[in-house]
Order: structure tokens, then sequence, then C-alpha cells
């Protein structure tokens, strides 16, 4: 029998280890939330920065689609057991993997939105062949129609949101998500004092921005670095 790590039902955990298998540790219908940016399978490393070196830069663990998809399908499986009936699911992920990625969402999970977000930046890739990729998806997904928060005066979003990237002084890890955008994604989708959930939880970006908003959190990720810095990220938020 596996051991289960400790995780705390109050506050925030942030946990090494293999996420499919750290979720079979959780009680069935005890999360209201997940929000989660998995590896997307495209072998990704980048040489744009020489001078300052951040987690990811590299490559990054089980970022090929024979590595990944088959575990995402199981943390989909056991998020199917662990997320509340009514419960929000948002996946980030890229526009060429989205063939790889909705089917395992959507049977779980219905897809309800494909979310652009537009990240007011572009990438290098291919400079003259090709256009210069400005945004990234999230496909949002849940089993029942629970509604969408208000925020402030307005309880109707479109599906592109519009963020700032993080700056280069302050990323911690080269796929590291705006707050600002994080924060959002919690307040349309739980309430205070409930359970968010990231299975690859990166940076601790979904972590922290759970604690700022109230909300309760656990973050799983297989690497040692990450979690550390996942850590560090809550305890200053």
């Amino acid at each position: 029998m596996a051991i289960c790590p400790a995780i705390k039902d109050e506050g925030v955990s942030i946990v090494k280890g293999d996420s499919a298998s750290v979720l079979k540790c959780l009680p069935p219908k005890s999360v209201d939330l997940a929000i989660t940016d998995p590896p997307y399978g495209s072998k990704y490393f980048t040489n744009f920065r020489k001078k300052i070196q951040i987690k990811g830069m590299d490559g990054i663990e089980c970022d090929t689609a024979e590595c990944i998809l088959p575990k995402f399908k199981a943390v989909v499986d056991e998020l199917d057991r662990v997320m509340k009936d009514d419960a929000h699911v948002y996946v980030f992920t890229r526009w060429d993997k989205v063939v790889d990625f909705y089917p395992i969402i959507n049977a779980k999970f219905p897809i309800k939105n494909m979310i652009v977000v537009n990240k007011n930046n572009w990438s290098m890739g291919n400079l003259f062949g090709a256009y210069a990729n400005k945004y990234e998806v999230i496909l949002f997904g849940s089993k029942q129609n629970k509604h969408l928060n208000c925020i402030g005066n307005t309880c109707r979003h479109t599906d592109v949101i519009d963020v700032k990237r993080v700056s280069g002084n302050k990323q911690l890890h080269s796929h590291q998500k705006p707050d600002d955008l994080i924060d959002f994604l919690i307040d349309k989708s739980s309430l205070p004092g409930e359970k968010v959930i990231d299975p690859f939880v990166g940076s601790g970006t979904t972590c922290a921005a759970a604690k700022r908003r109230g909300r309760r959190c656990i973050g799983v990720d297989i690497d040692p670095e990450s979690v550390r810095i996942a850590k560090k990220r809550v305890r200053d938020a």
C-alpha cells in the first residue's frame, strides 16, 4: 500500500510526488476547483536568456507526448473522483496540443470554453515562416452548470483574457503564469475557504494565489526544485 504524504485540510500543502498517486490519498468529492499547467508534450527549451538561469529553461521533465499524456489521463481520472460534482477545471495548454488534451479532459469534465489568454508579448519561434504566437489556451470544463462568480460589478466575462506577462526579472519558472490571471480564475470559480488543487504545481503560482484569495490549496509536483520554489512562494504570499 502506498504511503500518503502529510496533506493539511486547512491552509496550503505543497507535496513532492507523482500527481496521480498523491491524488489517490484524497477523499472523494473533497476539492472545489482545479487549475493546472501540465507539460504540453512539446519538448520545450529556450536559448533566449543567456545571463539569467530559471527553472525550465533547459527543458521540463516528462515534456513529450509519450510521457505526459498517460500521466495526465491518470491525473484526470483521479480528479474525477476527488472533485465535487459541480467543480470547475482549468487546464493550460498550447494551440497545437489541444487535440491531445481536449478528449482526455472532456471525457470526465465536459469542455465549456476554450479560453484564449492574450499574453501581450510573442514568442520567437519561426521568425519568417510563421506568425508569432501571442496566446495560450485554457480548456475550461465542468460536469454541471455551476455559475461563475461576479467580480465587482461584472458577472459576464469573455473567453479572451488580456494579461501582462511575468517580467523576466520576476520569473522563477520559464512557464510561470501571471498572478493576476490565476487570481481571476480563482475568484470566478470558487469562494473563500474552498479547496483548490494544482497537480502540476510548478513554481507555485496557483497555491500562492489561493492563499492570497483566502482559499485552501494542494499543490503536487514530481520535481524537488519546483516544490522548494513553490513552498517559498506560498510562505511569502
